[in-house]
């Protein structure tokens, strides 16, 4: 099409066109790099994809326009940066990646805690799989009554869900240092199990507020 086009008029339509498939590109790329830990690089792509915008709305003011500018781009390539500076920074450093998958189970009862599903020798080989890249509603996941996690009529579960990993080796670079478990989005409500003990929670946010993250130190928990 950039090679077709022809007048002036053609040419800005399809300049037009390039910057939106940039954009979408470059949103496509920072997903993925959040998901390899590469925030420096997620960043980047957030600046890029400003800079797109921002010649957008010299073609046309309806392009990149932002009535509510928050949680946009530059929200996100600023939190980008924060987010790579405690992981690759002097201080604080990325010990390892938790795995992208996880094996899940609903607890509408929550009868979880009680039942021991926070423990290291719990059989989970029954329990789904989930990526923790997403929320649960769009996997085609089911309930513990075996009911999509999201029905025909858009209405989604609501209730607790338990996330387990298994396997999860620190380096030995952690010894004698504190070892926190950070995750960089978690809606809505969190508490997290080390080992079969309670090492913490997140309190309720609500699900509009942003970030949602989690911290919690874990260096008493690991074994």
């Amino acid at each position: 099409a950039e090679k077709a086009a022809a007048s002036p008029t053609e040419k800005l339509h399809v300049r037009a066109d390039r910057l939106m498939y940039d954009h979408l590109r470059d949103y496509v790329a920072a997903e993925r790099a959040k998901q390899e830990c590469n925030y420096a690089e997620a960043g980047k792509r957030m600046e890029h994809m400003m800079a797109l915008k921002a010649e957008l709305n010299t073609i046309s003011p309806y392009f990149g326009w932002h009535p509510f500018p928050v949680y946009q781009e530059k929200w996100e390539q600023e939190r980008m940066q924060n987010i790579n500076t405690r992981v690759a920074g002097t201080n604080e450093t990325l010990l390892m990646p938790m795995p992208l998958e996880a094996k899940f189970k609903t607890d509408p009862k929550k009868e979880g805690e009680a039942a021991g599903w926070g423990g290291p020798k719990l059989d989970d080989q029954a329990w789904l799989t989930i990526r923790t890249s997403t929320g649960w509603q769009n996997q085609g996941l089911v309930d513990a009554q075996g009911k999509p996690l999201m029905d025909e009529h858009g209405h989604p579960y609501v209730g607790t869900a338990w996330y387990r990993f298994d396997g999860v080796s620190i380096p030995d670079s952690a010894k004698g240092r504190s070892v926190w478990l950070f995750c960089p989005a978690l809606v809505n409500q969190a508490w997290v199990y080390v080992n079969g003990e309670a090492a913490g929670e997140r309190k309720y946010m609500q699900p509009w507020f942003r970030p949602q993250e989690l911290e919690v130190e874990i260096s008493k928990f690991i074994r």
